[in-house]
């Protein structure tokens, strides 16, 4: 039994180096706050100026859409006394026209300022990743979590200030481009 049990020890101390490097390197980790880092970017800061300018514009766009289709609507009010019925009905019909093209512009317009907000925020979201990637690669970090996968951890495996200061530094702003029709 003792020969059995000195032979088995030799097997595992001779096999145990080799079972380590099969496992690869020791993991070193990292943890990113990716909200965070999103939140308190210069680069959504810009996104969020430019958003707001944009709706400001967009807010006074259909004010001004909709102050001329109240004046057409009264106007075809006062024509109902005036006009015989077919001609009546005719500007009735163009004015509903009218009142529904200026419904779709401003939905699409809508659309359009939401689309450009995604594409910036996805702009954004890449630009961490890359960040991400070039830090955990200079510091030899192998596996990257986000906080919200994580439930407890020491704050100095946590990388979102590193993250943060380079993203500002790399992108510092994004343009908020809205397509046109």
């Amino acid at each position: 039994m003792r020969v059995l049990l000195r032979a088995f020890a030799v097997v595992a101390a001779t096999l145990a180096p080799s079972i380590a490097a099969a496992q690869g390197p020791a993991p070193i980790v990292a943890i990113v706050d990716f909200q965070q880092v999103v939140r308190e970017s210069a680069a959504l800061s810009t996104v969020r100026a430019q958003v707001e300018t944009l709706r400001k514009t967009h807010e006074a766009d259909a004010l001004n859409s909709e102050r001329r289709l109240r004046e057409l609507d009264q106007a075809l009010a006062r024509d109902r006394e005036t006009l015989d019925a077919a001609s009546f009905d005719t500007k009735r019909r163009e004015f509903e026209r009218e009142f529904v093209a200026a419904r779709n512009a401003v939905q699409a317009r809508q659309q359009r300022m939401e689309q450009a907000y995604n594409n910036a925020m996805r702009e954004i979201e890449r630009k961490i990743v890359t960040v991400t990637s070039d830090i955990a690669r200079t510091q030899n970090i192998n596996i990257v979590f986000g906080r919200n996968a994580i439930v407890i951890a020491e704050t100095n495996y946590d990388i979102s200030e590193q993250v943060l200061r380079r993203l500002d530094a790399e992108l510092p702003s994004v343009t908020v481009q809205i397509a046109q029709n």
